[in-house]
């Protein structure tokens, strides 16, 4: 596969010429080794030079781009895990702390936190596995925060094994619940009602049910039940008046940026800086 550049294939007014095997070997090896009769259909096809290498131009940044792309992406993924597994671990300060002493309450409540957070995760791991077709490291990281948000409120009740229960039921409903936010049409780009409302409405139940003196699973009848599902409504209730106070205080400031500001990046437009550079 040679170069056409006599003058006998090319008139003196047109551009040079370039067979597609030489602009292109690589692509045109790969389809020899899948069908060698589109090679003859490519010997016999010439492009304009200066078409191909603009083109080959504007392939390069594209892929430069995309690999850039790609590259933050992973550090997304890489972060979030992180992030979490820090999180985690600065939790058992704030359960296990909460104790005020090492002594036998704070280590049960240790291990409860473990166990809830671990079942939570896989939870939300099997959701998206039986809804998804496949787990994500992302929804690993969420399972871990709905497991530590469900436990916080219960953590000093339950035994190991109700931990887990109330933490494998947490991911699932946390799972399940982030999705809310398309059906309903509420901005939750960080998926808050999803898992921390969810999660923490479900902890504060889930007491009723799972406490080992006077859950109903236990044996302590209806009245704990009954008990936390009035907490959980009043703290419900209680938040949406404060938020609303706050919303309206807040409302000549604006309670989102512009259409085209969130397009371009608040970071950018806010801040004038960028958390990465695609280019």
């Amino acid at each position: 596969m040679n170069i056409i550049m006599n003058n006998e294939h090319n008139e003196p007014n047109e551009p040079v010429r370039k067979n597609h095997g030489a602009l292109f070997p690589n692509h045109v090896s790969t389809l020899a080794a899948t069908d060698p009769k589109l090679i003859e259909t490519f010997d016999n096809f010439a492009f304009d030079e200066v078409l191909c290498e603009s083109a080959l131009e504007t392939c390069d940044r594209l892929m430069l781009q995309l690999a850039a792309l790609i590259a933050c992406q992973a550090q997304r993924e890489y972060r979030v895990m992180l992030g979490a597994a820090l999180l985690w671990f600065g939790w058992f300060g704030f359960n296990v702390g909460s104790e005020g002493a090492a002594d036998a309450v704070a280590g049960m409540v240790w291990v409860n936190t473990t166990a809830a957070t671990a079942a939570a995760m896989l939870g939300w791991l099997a959701v998206e596995r039986i809804r998804d077709g496949h787990p994500t490291s992302v929804g690993a990281a969420s399972g871990v925060v709905a497991g530590l948000v469900a436990i916080t409120p219960a953590c000093g009740a339950l035994s190991p094994i109700g931990s887990l229960f109330l933490g494998a039921i947490a991911g699932v409903l946390s799972a399940l619940a982030v999705g809310l936010k398309y059906k309903f049409g509420y901005d939750d780009s960080l998926d808050v009602v999803g898992v921390h409302l969810v999660a923490g409405l479900w902890g504060t139940i889930g007491i009723g049910f799972f406490a080992t003196e006077t859950g109903l699973f236990y044996g302590g009848g209806i009245r704990q039940l009954v008990v936390q599902i009035v907490i959980a409504v009043a703290a419900t209730a209680f938040t949406a008046v404060m938020t609303a106070i706050i919303a309206l205080a807040l409302k000549p400031l604006g309670w989102r940026v512009t259409d085209e500001d969130e397009a371009t990046g608040i970071d950018e437009t806010e801040h004038a800086e960028t958390a990465y550079e695609l280019a």
